[in-house]
């Protein structure tokens, strides 16, 4: 499992991002905000290696995603996230040439011998650059948490008379009650994006 000390809550998480603002003078919406990148090992592959199974690892990936197309900054999505690169290479038999393997080099250079646009977090990826590109709020609008425990995130971006909300859950399925106003009209509202798998 994760070190303690690497372990965030999603409370730890709204304090962060609420800083973030702070730190960057309010500036960070031009800031660019990765999950992987060509100088570390892929998230998929930590999680592989600290043991988590390969459904949960994409879950995570899944909600890495979602909060990096939904909070402030610009996302940069390192190419293979959108197929889960990384996970299947040891299992890939005969080992294709020039793909490395876990034991071999983990960290960034495992090749790409498919595509599908039916997985979950290509379905994200695409969901969610449709709304930022449609949507002020989300380029530009001021992010503020609404509620966050261990597992859940719920923020709004917001701006001028655009609300957009968006909620994560890391954990157990749950009904959360938001305090205070979300600025959204009442109604009921559900999940817009892919459908699972």
């Amino acid at each position: 499992m994760e070190d303690p000390s690497q372990q965030f809550s999603a409370q730890d998480l709204a304090a962060y991002l609420t800083k973030r603002v702070s730190a960057f003078d309010g500036r960070d919406d031009w800031q660019g905000t990765f999950i992987d990148n060509y100088d570390q090992m892929r998230s998929i592959v930590r999680l592989h290696k600290l043991g988590v199974g390969e459904e949960e690892s994409k879950r995570r990936l899944d909600l890495a995603t979602v909060l990096l197309m939904t909070v402030r900054g610009i996302p940069i999505i390192q190419y293979g996230d959108e197929q889960y690169l990384g996970r299947d290479a040891d299992n890939a038999l005969p080992i294709p040439k020039y793909i490395n393997v876990w034991n071999d080099d983990p960290w960034n250079r495992v090749g790409m011998t498919s595509f599908s646009e039916d997985t979950r977090a290509f379905q994200i990826i695409k969901t969610l650059a449709k709304l930022r590109q449609d949507s002020p709020a989300v380029q530009r609008g001021k992010y503020t948490p609404l509620y966050a425990d261990q597992d859940v995130l719920v923020f709004k971006r917001q701006l001028r008379s655009e609300t957009v909300v968006v909620g994560v859950n890391r954990g157990l399925a749950k009904q959360i009650t938001v305090p205070g106003a979300t600025g959204l009209a009442p109604g009921s509202y559900g999940n817009p994006g892919p459908k699972s798998e």
